[in-house]
């Protein structure tokens, strides 16, 4: 599970103001859901990416007793990533970016 940085208070106080700084910037909403789709959606196109990342086989990922810790790696790496993009695209603050993770991906219940 990815770590977030804020309590669910914090969190969903930041959402308030998203709301319109998604209507004005439609592009990187879409932006977003394929990025969360690439990480949360289909379990084999996921360890794929995984094994990709880190440049070893999908067997060999599977097989490896370091598995859990290299899917939260990548998954930790991936929700960065997907922040940067919200923050520098739509102009979001670091807490809204991370609030709208955490609603999309049904995490708000920390």
């Amino acid at each position: 599970m990815i770590k977030v940085p804020y309590n669910k208070l914090e969190l969903q106080i930041a959402l308030l103001d998203v709301e319109k700084k998604f209507e004005d910037n439609k592009d990187a909403l879409e932006k977003l859901v394929k990025n969360l789709d690439e990480t949360y959606g289909d379990n084999s196109k996921k360890t794929s990416l995984i094994a990709d990342h880190y440049g070893i086989s999908v067997i060999d990922l599977i097989n490896s007793p370091n598995y859990k810790t290299l899917v939260e790696e990548y998954d930790e790496i991936l929700a960065k990533k997907i922040i940067s993009s919200l923050c520098s695209d739509v102009g979001l603050d670091d807490i809204e970016a991370w609030g709208v993770i955490t609603l999309l991906t049904g995490n708000l219940n920390l």
